[in-house]
């Protein structure tokens, strides 16, 4: 290979890794020292802090004002986490509160077809960012026999409603674990 041929695959590749680092952009710059990224939307009123590791699956804000989603996954596959706050009439469900809201999902998580076994392990009244809100635990088996954990976070605030889910391996990397619940321990919301 000549001297050009070769510059001219270093910038390739160069380019090929700039623009992969581009499209893995998270959603904060900066890392704290305790090893977490900030997520802020000042003109919602939302903040909350997530582990570094995490990786943004989606993230949208969608044309329904006030409305936000975003989902995340830990690097080992271990941790789907999902934020997503609204108008309520802008949500997938509509409740008129949150222990409509709660009753909805007891109803729902037992129904979901890819898991078996489902055990309630918590339904309980519970704060998130200093508001009222309903926490619920639960395990299960996904169809291939894998156990996981999940837990729901529903809140509702005048017209906003706001879910937080958590579903992840059994085990000492999930949900309950430091990581996730720093994650929702963070969450402020101001609007």
């Amino acid at each position: 290979m000549d001297r050009k041929t070769g510059l001219l695959l270093c910038f390739a590749v160069l380019a090929i890794l700039i623009l992969a680092a581009g499209c893995a952009k998270p959603l904060s710059e900066t890392v704290s020292a305790t090893g977490f990224r900030e997520y802020a939307n000042a003109s919602e009123g939302i903040r909350f802090e997530f582990p570094a590791s995490w990786y943004v699956l989606k993230a949208t804000e969608p044309e329904h004002p006030g409305t936000v989603a975003i989902r995340f996954i830990e690097p080992r596959g271990n941790i789907m986490a999902a934020f997503e706050t609204g108008n309520r009439e802008y949500l997938k469900t509509a409740p008129a509160s949150a222990e409509e809201w709660r009753d909805q999902m007891l109803k729902e998580l037992p129904n979901a077809t890819y898991r078996t076994d489902y055990r309630l392990v918590a339904s309980e009244p519970v704060t998130l960012s200093g508001s009222p809100a309903w926490r619920i635990e639960y395990t299960a088996l996904m169809n291939n026999g894998t156990p996981m954990r999940g837990e729901i976070f529903l809140m509702i605030n005048g017209s906003r409603g706001t879910m937080v889910t958590l579903v992840g391996r059994d085990d000492v990397y999930g949900v309950l674990s430091d990581g996730p619940q720093h994650f929702v321990r963070s969450i402020e919301i101001t609007q």
